[in-house]
């Protein structure tokens, strides 16, 4: 209650303020009040939930196209591809990428000219980063060629140093790829772009 009396109080302040000057007021409503977003934080940490809870409220609300539209280009995120396609009979992460990764971006590529292929990159001092630094950190694994999978392949992702080296042997591993002529392929290993 405290924290809405002082933004009341604040707000009320700059608007008076805005009047008093002539000032346009859509364009005073048009920016953030608070150093950080109530919609996003809660007196700068992040607000926890379940991104998952949103998807039945966001597929009711859209509208299904009655085809699949005809694209020229295609972004797909790795980090997602990873944790939906699992390593099945791959030994090593190298096995994996080549009998499960690739083949996936290849099927993704059938219909497409462009592909892009998007590894995540965490920006230092970011709500993200202070979210997962509060998170149980996964058990280190040195992710290699030769590497063999862990069982519960899963934790890989929870730490970040297995992260950097997964996607980076992913991504490197998609440029080495005989791709048909004609067709572009741009791949992010950390906060550089491989094509």
């Amino acid at each position: 209650m405290s924290s809405l009396k002082t933004d009341h109080d604040h707000v009320a302040k700059m608007y008076i303020g805005c009047e008093t000057r002539g000032g346009d007021l859509d364009q005073f409503f048009k920016y953030e009040n608070q150093a950080h977003p109530p919609s996003l934080s809660d007196n700068g940490s992040i607000r926890l939930g379940n991104k998952s809870d949103l998807t039945d409220i966001l597929e009711s609300m859209t509208p299904h196209p009655p085809d699949i539209p005809q694209v020229d280009a295609k972004l797909l995120d790795g980090a997602v591809i990873f944790n939906i396609l699992k390593p099945g009979k791959s030994k090593t992460f190298l096995d994996y990428s080549d009998s499960v990764f690739v083949p996936y971006i290849k099927n993704q590529f059938r219909n497409v000219t462009h592909l892009d292929v998007i590894f995540d990159a965490y920006l230092e001092g970011s709500l993200k980063e202070s979210t997962r630094q509060k998170r149980v950190n996964g058990k280190r694994h040195r992710v290699t060629d030769k590497t063999i999978i862990p069982k519960n392949w899963h934790i890989v992702l929870r730490n970040d140093a297995n992260k950097k080296e997964l996607f980076t042997l992913l991504a490197r591993r998609l440029v080495t790829v005989d791709w048909e002529d004609g067709k572009s392929l741009y791949v992010t290993d950390g906060f550089s772009v491989l094509c």
